[in-house]
């Protein structure tokens, strides 16, 4: 199974022992068709010009989805696995831009006024690279503990567990009736 210090492909127990924390550059991409976008920029990473709905064009210098396919591939090579080749590249827009602290990354993005500036970050996020939210959730959701619940437009019951509780059968219960 993997492990929080797994993700990282240099982690050590002696990088680790230095306090250093495992985290993300406050940013998270989504994949429309072949195009990566910024789908949530948080506090100082929106204030250095990395704003929601940008095009992400580079990550590090490489086209910034052939970045997500290789950080999903090293993603599985860690131990994690994923029911679809969709589901990771998912994972690579949150997890996949972690890294140890103070550790740059580099974006290369269009604006929405077709400025393409460069935009360097330190991972400084604390543990922001998990994906808070989804990317469409149902409007009018209720919420039962940590999860939420409701109805899709199409009529579809949705459900998003945040935990796995003691009480989770319960909350279920009250979820569907």
């Amino acid at each position: 199974m993997a492990t929080l210090a797994s993700l990282n492909p240099r982690s050590s127990q002696t990088t680790f022992q230095k306090g250093r924390r495992y985290t993300g550059p406050r940013v998270h991409l989504v994949v429309s068709n072949d195009t990566v976008l910024i789908w949530a920029a948080f506090k100082d990473a929106e204030q250095a010009g990395l704003k929601p709905g940008q095009r992400v064009n580079r990550i590090d210098g490489k086209p910034a989805l052939d970045w997500l396919k290789q950080q999903s591939e090293a993603l599985q090579e860690r131990g994690f696995s994923f029911s679809t080749p969709h589901q990771a590249l998912y994972a690579a827009c949150h997890w996949g831009l972690a890294d140890w602290e103070g550790i740059e990354i580099t974006f290369e993005v269009t604006t929405a006024a077709s400025e393409e500036p460069t935009i360097k970050r330190q991972r400084n996020g604390g543990p922001n690279f998990a994906p808070i939210v989804p990317i469409f959730p149902p409007e009018n959701l209720q919420t039962v503990g940590r999860q939420s619940y409701g109805q899709s437009a199409d009529g579809y019951c949705y459900i998003h567990l945040r935990d796995i509780p003691g009480n989770l059968p319960q909350q279920l219960d009250q979820i569907l009736k």
